[in-house]
This record gives structure tokens, sequence and C-alpha cells, in this order.
């Protein structure tokens, strides 16, 4: 049973069949983990509040990934309870999938048109005419429009390029300050330490190799800023042992982000370890995020 104080709001009458259905297999999974919500939103790299609302049926996530990672939690906490698991994770999809809202017809309120994507009007140009009577009108883009109907896919390519170069030059800076001792030559020996396991590394790698560098830096940004604060370091940790450095400084700019009392725990855990890198990245990201 879920722990006290976290019941999950009803799902209000008149809800689509879909969503409902969706929903109450979400909740069929949420009761078979004993955990809270801020756990097992951390656990599926979301947050409580996307989490209550898919249970509730006021939303539906947009990617499937959260969804599957809620399966495995409910099936990983079952198996250890003894317990059936009422949904498989192929009628969790096709569930998910008849739930989403279907793609909405496109309309135009200077041509009234439905069903398409309607001919963008040029400014200057008389609504509703033909593209070769709004030849030689000069397009000048509105404050705060984007120029081309694309936005989203060239803003996170373009958030992807930034998160690149900021990360290259916190790096540099960084590895100009180095420990006055190499590791393993003081006079204190560093005690094997077991290998470091981040059971989001898979995923990281997929999204990677599949080239889909956007999806990897929202799992990085959501890990680095919603995961348990005492899990961060091995997951950075795991990202630089399989030479994710990129990965692991996104990890580490986002945990930058999160609480005080987090960052000068993860300082203090990095500087312990002689981690001094990870350290500077954390402690720089921290001071832009203060001085904004």
């Amino acid at each position: 049973m879920p722990p006290k104080g976290h019941i999950v709001k009803p799902i209000p009458p008149g809800t689509p069949p879909a969503k409902e259905d969706f929903a109450r297999a979400l909740r069929a999974l949420r009761e078979l983990i004993d955990d809270t919500l801020n756990g097992i939103a951390a656990t599926i790299y979301s947050n409580s509040s996307n989490l209550s609302r898919w249970l509730s049926a006021e939303a539906v996530p947009k990617d499937a990934d959260p969804v599957e990672r809620l399966h495995a939690l409910a099936s990983d906490h079952a198996s250890k309870r003894g317990l059936p698991v009422s949904t498989s994770l192929p009628e969790l999809r096709a569930l998910h999938q008849r739930a989403r809202p279907s793609s909405r017809t496109a309309s135009c309120s200077n041509c009234h048109v439905t069903g398409s994507t309607p001919s963008p009007v040029l400014p200057g140009a008389v609504a509703g005419s033909s593209p070769s009577s709004q030849e030689g009108v000069k397009a000048t883009r509105l404050p705060g429009k984007p120029a081309y109907s694309h936005y989203g896919r060239s803003h996170r390519r373009a958030s992807v390029r930034r998160f690149r170069a900021t990360s290259d030059r916190l790096s540099a800076s960084a590895a100009q300050n180095v420990a006055p001792v190499p590791l393993g030559k003081g006079d204190r020996r560093n005690a094997e330490k077991p290998e470091v396991v981040w059971t989001g590394l898979n995923e990281v790698q997929a999204y990677f190799t599949s080239g889909r560098d956007h999806d990897a830096l929202a799992l990085l940004q959501s890990a680095g800023f919603s995961m348990p604060v005492r899990d961060v370091p091995g997951a950075v940790e795991a990202c630089r042992a399989v030479g994710l450095d990129h990965a692991a400084e996104a990890m580490l700019l986002r945990a930058g982000q999160r609480d005080l009392n987090a960052v000068l725990y993860l300082a203090r855990v990095f500087n312990q370890d002689r981690r001094h890198t990870d350290a500077e990245v954390l402690l720089r990201a921290a001071t832009r995020a203060t001085t904004r």
C-alpha cells in the first residue's frame, strides 16, 4: 500500500473513456509501489506534479518512456512482494496510445480553412490572397514569433548546441585547477570502490547512438535536478566511466540549480573523493544560477 499522505485525486466525472482507462491502469501500477509520489517521480525521471495529473486523468504523457519506466518499477516491487501485475507492458502502451489526444486540424482565422495547414500570409499582404499576389512583400518576423514553422525542433537543436558549448567551456576552465598532488601519489590512499552503476546510463547511451541528443539532454537534466541527491555523484561517475563527459557535465549543470543544501552536499562529496573537476563545474553552475 502506498505511504499515507499521498492519496491521488479522484478521476473527475465526464473524463473520456480512453483517458480514464489509462489513468486507472497507472493507478493500479502505483498501488504496487511502496514509495511516495516524489520518490516514484524521481525514479522515472519526472516530477510529482505531472505524475499526479496522469494518475487523475488530467493529462496524458506525450512520450511512452516515463510510462514504461513506471511499469518496470511496479513490476520490480510486485515481484518482491509476490503480487501480480494486472496490466502488461504491451497493454499499457496500447492504452497510452489511445489516451493521447488526436492531432487537431489546423485552423486559420484569416482564411477560415480547416483540415490542412493554410499557407502563411506575409505581413502587409491581403488575407486570403494567393501566394503569387504576395510576392514582393518583405517578410518581417514579428517580435517573439519564430521564423520557421519547425520552431520546436530548431529550438531543441539550439539548446543541445548551447549545452555542449557551455560544458566544453566549463570543462576547460575546470581543467586548469588540478589537485596539487596527483591521485595515488600522496600520503593517503583511496580505498577500492565498487563499480558504480546508474540505471539511466543505458537509456542515455541509446539516445546518443540513435541521434536523439535532445532526449538525452532532457533525461540528464531531469536526473541532475530530480534524482535523490546522494545518487548524483554515482550517476556522474558512471557517465564519465564510459566516456560520456558531456553527459556528466550536463547533469552537473542542472544539479547546480538545486537548493543550497544539496549543492553543498555534492561539493563536499566531490572534494572528499578528490573529484575537483566535478566540484568546479557544479559550483560554477550554482554561481551562475544565483546571479541570474
